[in-house]
């Protein structure tokens, strides 16, 4: 696929707040940005590991590697989304690498063909409900956090928990706050030996208990699932298709959340959908705390016919003080539109993105 021009950025965008989960606490946002100069117009992808492999075994550093030595080629040599993955097959991992190119692609199709991201993955929904991510914090300060939340207008409140960090943490919440539709992240910090403090969350009316044990794990989910009354919900332990499919097999979940870079792209989170469909499993879609150009494909996987459930997806001012899209992703009513229009959200700033550029390669 020819291309004009095929830039690597690394981006840092300062957080308007810290985020604390069972594994650290970020205070900026380091992504790449992979950007294509086509027939004079700018087209992008995004990748937004963490710098530490925490949430995975991928590091800004290792997805940089990665996109220069294989996705960058593959980009180059490919006639398009299928061939490009078919170029990649044999390179075991590095999904969120993958993602960028895919990203890259969907949005060359989109203003190409003048279809919507939404259209082009047969989406069904014109907009997504947005719920919010607390991370953890005392006891003390969540009821107040959530409050400043609800009161912002988001629709569902997950609170990150940990062991010792959980039972009475959410007993606070929901007695402050009887009727919102709450949900637990434990982010892989359990096990199975914590399953006496997993059971008594069954008293809190949540929604699902989102990733409690280890983020490979399938089979202790199923033997957990089995044991709890609150429906399980795997994150981490789904990494393409096929473990929806195992994961289904065997009962370890109820519910998916649907990262699209985890899985390598849009093109994965659409057989994720059918097999969610075909199994009556439930799907939402979760964030990574991208800028408006990752946002833009969580948003459009959003449109997928199984998701049931609020998104972990905020506007701009949620996360950033100024984001790398004009204008800024924006939340009405507890909601964002899904565009019906090609491209991303916004337009990029061609500015902001360079001023806030730490490193650059051309690949």
């Amino acid at each position: 696929m020819e291309f004009d021009q095929l830039t690597l950025r690394h981006v840092r965008l300062p957080l308007r707040e810290s985020f604390t989960t069972s594994f650290g606490t970020v205070e900026e946002r380091n992504l790449l940005v992979l950007e294509a100069r086509v027939d004079g117009r700018w087209v992008y992808g995004e990748t937004s590991p963490l710098s530490a492999p925490l949430y995975s075994h991928e590091t800004v550093e290792t997805a940089r590697e990665v996109i220069a030595e294989y996705v960058a080629p593959a980009l180059r040599q490919c006639d398009g989304i299928d061939d490009y993955h078919d170029r990649l097959a044999s390179i075991r991992g590095h999904r969120m690498a993958k993602a960028a190119g895919d990203q890259l692609l969907y949005h060359r199709r989109s203003v190409a063909t003048g279809e919507s991201l939404a259209s082009l993955l047969g989406g069904t929904h014109d907009s997504v409900t947005c719920g919010v991510s607390v991370g953890l914090t005392t006891p003390a300060d969540v009821v107040d956090t959530v409050q400043g939340y609800l009161d912002d207008g988001f629709r569902r409140v997950k609170l990150k928990v940990e062991p010792g960090r959980d039972v009475s943490y959410v007993e606070r919440v929901r007695e402050a706050f009887p009727d919102v539709a709450l949900t637990v992240d434990g982010n892989g910090a359990y096990s199975l030996d914590h399953a006496d403090r997993l059971r008594a969350l069954d008293n809190y009316d949540l929604t699902m208990i989102e990733q409690p044990l280890d983020y490979g794990d399938l089979v202790d989910h199923a033997t957990l699932a089995a044991t709890v009354e609150t429906p399980i919900c795997l994150d981490e332990s789904i990494r393409n298709a096929a473990d929806v499919r195992r994961a289904a097999e065997i009962d370890a979940c109820e519910v998916i959340n649907l990262k699209p870079q985890r899985v390598s792209g849009l093109r994965e989170a659409k057989r994720i959908d059918d097999l969610c469909d075909r199994h009556d499993l439930g799907l939402w879609i979760g964030g990574l705390v991208e800028s408006g150009i990752g946002a833009s494909t969580a948003v459009a996987a959003a449109s997928l016919g199984s998701v049931t459930f609020p998104a972990d997806i905020g506007p701009s001012r949620r996360y950033f003080h100024e984001d790398l899209i004009e204008p800024p992703v924006r939340m009405t009513d507890g909601r964002i539109e899904i565009p019906e229009t090609p491209g991303l959200l916004g337009t990029v700033d061609r500015d902001r993105l360079t001023e806030t550029t730490v490193r650059q390669w051309s690949v």
